[in-house]
């Protein structure tokens, strides 16, 4: 028998309906997440967990957190994709040292399977 859940959030909104108002299938956000915050038609699975990742000095929620992946039917990495890209911000909002690349940023992209994810990762944290 299968445990039942509310699949509603907060705000009594369902958390991942099947279909947008317009009847088009929502699109799930890539690697850094929602680049967009006004645009409905994009679902962000890893939204949720920001607060527990960006809380986080090190990447040990995020190693414990990444079998989540699956679970979320998003490719593996991005949860410590994720918290690569929150520990980046943190650093730019407070004018911290940024995160050196041998030790934070390459194991993340080698995390990656997608070529297109990688770039993208490596993009952003060059800005």
């Amino acid at each position: 028998m299968k445990p039942s859940y509310d699949s509603t959030d907060k705000k009594g909104k369902r958390v991942v309906d099947r279909e947008l108002n317009n009847g088009e299938m929502p699109i799930i956000c890539g690697v850094l997440g929602n680049k967009s915050s006004t645009s409905i038609n994009y679902f962000d699975p890893l939204e949720h967990l920001e607060s527990c990742l960006s809380n986080d000095s090190s990447f040990s929620t995020a190693k414990a957190l990444a079998p989540l992946c699956n679970a979320l039917g998003i490719p593996p990495g991005y949860v410590h994709a994720r918290s690569l890209c929150l520990r980046f911000r943190d650093s730019k909002q407070v004018g911290a040292s940024l995160p050196p690349f041998d030790s934070y940023v390459r194991p993340v992209i080698n995390r990656l399977k997608s070529n297109n994810d990688r770039t993208e990762l490596m993009e952003w944290c060059a800005l």
